[in-house]
């Protein structure tokens, strides 16, 4: 796969997109790619800090009960 200058890869278990929120509404791969796409500018450590954080807001800081990892990678 080709990729060009600015692109993101973003690798991530379950825990992240099955955080759980109000009404057991899970955060997402649609929550993750909102987040990650809304900071363009971040560095893969700020995103990965970031998605981690964004995660666990949105499960109001209820039980995490699942590993949360994320591997990110910018191409410069």
């Amino acid at each position: 796969m080709p990729l060009d200058h600015g692109d993101t890869i973003v690798v991530l278990t379950d825990g992240i997109t099955e955080s759980t929120g109000v009404g057991d509404a899970e955060f997402g791969s649609e929550g993750a790619l909102d987040f990650i796409r809304s900071r363009p500018q971040s560095s893969a450590a700020e995103l990965a800090q970031g998605l981690y954080t964004a995660a666990r807001n949105f499960a109001g800081g209820g039980l995490q009960v699942d590993d949360m990892l994320s591997v990110i990678c910018k191409v410069e």
